[in-house]
């Protein structure tokens, strides 16, 4: 049985494979007048008896089982024994199902009705007449009906239905485009070149293009696994009766063409090129491994923008500097979700066995990240940065959870402008200011503010990012000091920071420093961040402290980093049940760090880096994706601008009883309590302040003695 379905599985590749000479050899027309079904009956026929192949295929596992030498592989051989039940099953049940379906179906007009009939009609024709077809060996079937339903087993893709469901409104009804974002080895691409099959065969003019990452993966005759190929697998197994009337499966079907001669709809497909789509117009456009394309898929999208309205952007993550990933965090995306926890056939078994390739080749922890969890900051190996995206709901908090935070020890109203009431950094906290000039695109030209808090405000171990900036391309400095103004008073930065730094190399004669000074009268000095210098300040602000305490700004988060960006409100905390894990909303725009949540995933090393000492590797430095994280590393080479000292007066109110210090007895104003606690307040104060004084005069007669004569000093008379 198994070589009687893999010789089906040669069949029908190869009338994919061979031309009109190869068609007339396998089906001569003889033959299809008296069985035009032939392909599709020994199909559905060899699918129904697939149940007889379970005792021997599971004979074969469970010798693995018993010869695994770990219990990871056992029980990845316990999954595939089980994966052969449940695939086969599934063939059997669906084709069985099928074969009693055509058996009693006599009026094919008003089946042809029934398929063309809006949402329901697609649904009901991937139910019968869907086909899906995969060489790998996990079971002895390549070729295998494509359905939804609920089987014998309790298999059930609901993911795919809703898919369906989801595709058909996305293009009829609301007539957008749609973005899927998908685990690998989910049946996207063949259930969207299905249903556009489905569109093909019912929908007057319908036209869609298909295209990939390059032209041979979508039509080649010599790959039975391109877009078009998997369009003429379905197209031979369908019922003759439902093939257009006229078709011609070699005239009508030709390279990157397949033509309706009845209806007038077509499918075509291009080369990816950087104009592909100009001058045409389709209903409909599959844009399959969007995040794969050259050029990070920008010119195309633009390309194609005008030539469609229903694109649908189909990949899996590949990281975050390309077009797709724009589109996916843009937060105004149409997105459908692929999760391969949805998948009945995969589970805990297949997932923990994917590192050590017992079902095929190993996966790093990255490749497993990036093309199974959907992760798009798993596709950069080298990662300076490793756990930036477990870091962001730490790191990135919003003003007003900076203030409510600050709130709770009477602080808060530091942070607010008195007379605007906007939010400000607060007055006793020492600032500075970094910039990186660049003059292109690659190489922007970035501002960033950032201060410390005084040692009398908690986290005053913290170092806390306020503004950053990217000044558009080429600007003169006379351009830029307004914006750079502007951004002080926005964060209400007034007099001289304490650190005003720029890129060392304008810090010589002739240089942008130098124009700053002799113009404007600012004093920018040289940095150097020359190497790794900074980074491994950055990676200790980035590590977990005090993991026993509730975060301060989030409580449902454990522990904090010592690094902070404060953002506009326009982002927030959120959860995802799915993968029990927190993240930050997309940030749109400067004020909630776009740019360094773009650069801080993707600083990496090369490979030609690794194994020098960490001192003399070098990050990455193309595309520009290191601005900001430069400034950073400016403030990081100095920990941030320093901590301001308590004055003594600050000192002696910190060492007051808790119910002594100013916060709680100012809220008892207007109680009995209040004049008694204000005078125990003052007597402690003074008590701290004599002890003091007797200090000093108890160090200056023990350095009377050291030096053999009396010493004289000026009093103590603190304030």
């Amino acid at each position: 049985m198994i070589r009687e379905l893999e010789q089906l599985a040669d069949e029908v590749a190869k009338q994919f494979v061979l031309g009109r000479a190869a068609q007339a050899a396998l089906a001569p027309q003889d033959a299809n007048l008296a069985n035009p079904d032939s392909l599709l009956t020994e199909a559905l026929k060899r699918c129904a008896a697939a149940r007889s192949l379970i005792p021997e295929e599971q004979a074969k596992v469970r010798v693995l089982i018993d010869e695994a030498k770990s219990d990871s592989e056992r029980r990845f051989r316990e999954y595939q024994h089980d994966l052969i039940a449940w695939q086969l099953t599934r063939a059997a049940d669906i084709s069985e199902r099928r074969i009693a379906y055509f058996e009693n179906l006599t009026d094919t007009e008003a089946e042809l009705k029934k398929c063309a009939d809006g949402v329901a009609g697609t649904l009901h024709w991937f139910e019968y007449y869907a086909w899906g077809y995969d060489p790998r060996p996990d079971a002895p079937l390549q070729v295998m009906p494509f359905a939804f339903d609920r089987d014998s087993t309790g298999s059930e893709f609901a993911f795919q239905s809703n898919y369906v469901r989801w595709l058909e409104r996305t293009v009829f009804d609301l007539r957008t485009s749609g973005l899927v974002e998908k685990s690998r080895d989910m049946g996207a691409t063949v259930t969207a070149i299905n249903w556009t099959l489905k569109q093909w065969l019912f929908r007057d003019n319908f036209s869609a293009l298909l295209l990939s990452t390059d032209e041979d993966l979508v039509d080649s005759k010599k790959d039975k696994d391109t877009l078009f190929e998997k369009a003429r697998f379905g197209i031979r197994l369908l019922p003759h009766w439902m093939l257009p009337a006229g078709f011609d499966l070699v005239r009508d079907m030709t390279h990157m063409s397949i033509t309706n001669p009845a209806t007038g709809a077509d499918i075509t497909g291009e080369a990816p090129t950087e104009n592909v789509g100009r001058q045409r117009r389709r209903t409909f456009v599959l844009m399959d491994e969007f995040a794969t394309w050259r050029f990070g898929g920008y010119p195309q999208y633009d390309s194609l923008s005008q030539t469609v309205r229903s694109m649908l952007i189909l990949a899996t993550p590949k990281g975050k500097f390309n077009k797709y990933s724009e589109l996916r965090h843009s937060g105004n995306a149409n997105v459908f979700e692929m999760d391969w926890r949805e998948h009945p056939w995969k589970d805990d078994r297949w997932y923990g066995s994917l590192t050590f390739g017992y079902g095929g080749p190993p996966m790093t922890a990255e490749s497993i990240a990036q093309e199974i969890d959907r992760n798009y900051e798993a596709s950069q190996p080298g990662k300076v940065f490793k756990d930036w995206h477990a870091r962001e709901p730490y790191v990135l908090i919003t003003w007003s959870e900076l203030v409510a935070y600050y709130a709770r020890f009477n602080l808060g109203r530091h942070f607010v402008d008195e007379e605007t009431g906007a939010y400000r950094v607060p007055s006793d906290w020492n600032w500075g200011r970094m910039q990186d000039y660049g003059q292109t695109k690659a190489h922007g030209w970035v501002v960033t503010h950032g201060a410390r808090p005084r040692e009398n405000y908690p986290l005053s171990d913290s170092f806390f990012v306020f503004g950053s900036f990217e000044a558009p391309v080429g600007a003169a400095v006379g351009e830029v000091q307004p914006l750079i103004s502007a951004q002080e008073m926005r964060l209400g930065l007034y007099g001289t920071p304490e650190l005003s730094q720029m890129s060392h190399e304008q810090c010589g004669i002739g240089g942008v420093a130098e124009t700053f000074m002799e113009e404007h009268g600012e004093y920018w000095e040289a940095w150097s961040t020359d190497y790794s210098v900074g980074i491994p300040q950055i990676q200790e602000w980035l590590m977990l402290v005090d993991q026993h305490l509730e975060n301060p700004f989030r409580p449902s988060l454990p522990g904090r980093t010592r690094l902070y960006f404060v953002c506009a409100d326009e982002i927030r905390l959120a959860y995802n049940p799915r993968t029990k894990e927190h993240f930050v909303t997309p940030s749109k725009s400067d004020l909630s760090f776009k740019l360094a949540r773009a650069e801080m995933p993707s600083y990496h090393y090369p490979p030609e880096e690794m194994g020098k000492p960490l001192a003399l590797m070098r990050p990455e430095k193309k595309k520009g994706m290191d601005n900001f994280i430069d400034t950073l590393r400016g403030f990081a080479t100095r920990w941030g601008p320093s901590v301001a000292p308590m004055t003594k007066q600050e000192k002696r109110i910190s060492k007051l009883p808790d119910e002594l210090k100013p916060a709680e007895v100012m809220a008892k104003i207007g109680r009995p309590e209040f004049v008694e606690l204000v005078a125990a307040q003052s007597h402690a104060l003074h008590q701290l302040r004599r002890a003091e004084e007797r200090e000093t005069e108890a160090q200056v007669k023990k350095l009377g003695r050291f030096l053999g004569r009396p010493v004289t000093h000026r009093r103590y008379k603190g304030k």
